[in-house]
């Protein structure tokens, strides 16, 4: 029987060095952020928040299972980031106030 030959997912670069373009703005895929501080501000307030399927139960007190049947039966909406469900926490707030409001 072969053995699997190992995959590789790329090198780090020892500290200090950088293999990434001059500006810095993707390295290894990751985007680096470290010399536009104020476009992580400029990020941050103008995204909402988004939550995990995971962490939308918990706040429910629900379980995953639950939470994935309301996004499957459009009673809570949510959005696609790559393969990963997310929940709007504005749609959060807006799904438990119109259950709750009689």
């Amino acid at each position: 029987m072969k053995k699997a030959k190992p995959r590789s997912h790329g090198t780090l670069a020892p500290a200090g060095t950088s293999k990434g373009p001059a500006d810095g703005v993707v390295q290894n895929g990751n985007p680096d952020f470290s010399r536009c501080p104020t476009a992580i501000s400029r990020l941050d307030s103008s995204l909402p928040t988004l939550l995990s399927v995971e962490t939308t139960a918990q706040q429910l007190s629900v379980s995953t299972k639950t939470v994935r049947r309301l996004i499957t039966n459009g009673a809570l909406p949510s959005c696609r980031v790559g393969r990963l469900v997310r929940i709007r926490a504005v749609d959060l707030a807006e799904f438990v106030a119109s259950r709750t409001e009689g």
